[in-house]
């Protein structure tokens, strides 16, 4: 899926433009989904679903159902919910339109060289910065008792996002498609955002389903 850098600008994109009551709230939100204990729990802390046709889908309406009030009075939940629509997008935009294949051995390692490759070009483009931190009380966080999420050591792997690492060639994932991708994303994210705050219908990005061996 996305990196972490990647959802990171796709915030700071929004937060031009929306008005956030907590800004590290968002931000860690944004990137927690990624942070659990296991790769078991991964799957499932994306809210990943099978559906009787078959194909999988991210239970975006579930997550709606389940924290829809929570997400309009706290940023930690919203950023988790955007980082789940990001995904979404994530998954149309590389797999369907760029025909990516994870299951070609090596080529999940060859794209995180990509995500490497691009961190300092994002980070300087965004203005990320390397200070989040654990916010206080996440221990206590209906999230963090559902999935465990181990947080500082994921912040500890953030941090290192910012040491510049040795050129290389790009794999699969161009500066033009992580720019077409920040784009796409946050379009959808607002949209989703105002859906949220106005009551009305939910986007289209709800109803995204892919093959289950994608």
């Amino acid at each position: 899926m996305a990196s972490r850098t990647l959802h990171l600008a796709v915030t700071e994109c929004l937060r031009k433009t929306l008005p956030f009551a907590d800004p590290l709230r968002l931000r860690i939100g944004t990137i927690l989904p990624d942070a659990p204990n296991t790769p078991q729990t991964a799957a499932v802390s994306h809210f990943t679903v099978f559906r009787p046709d078959g194909k999988k889908q991210c239970d975006l309406l579930g997550f709606r159902k389940e924290y829809g009030e929570t997400m309009l009075s706290d940023d930690l939940y919203l950023g988790y919910y955007l980082h789940i629509v990001q995904d979404t997008v994530f998954r149309r935009f590389a797999y369907d339109e760029h025909h990516w294949n994870p299951h070609i051995p090596g080529n999940p390692q060859r794209l995180h060289g990509d995500y490497a490759r691009l961190n300092p070009i994002v980070i300087a483009r965004f203005g990320l910065q390397n200070n989040l931190c654990v916010p206080d009380g996440f221990e206590n966080e209906p999230l963090q008792a559902r999935f465990r999420f181990d947080l500082p050591a994921y912040l500890e792997e953030y941090r290192r996002d910012f040491v510049p690492v040795a050129a290389s060639d790009v794999f699969f994932f161009t500066e033009e498609m992580a720019d077409a991708y920040i784009r796409e994303a946050t379009d959808v994210c607002a949209g989703e955002i105002v859906s949220l705050r106005s009551g009305s219908e939910p986007t289209e990005i709800t109803n995204y389903a892919w093959n289950s061996k994608q």
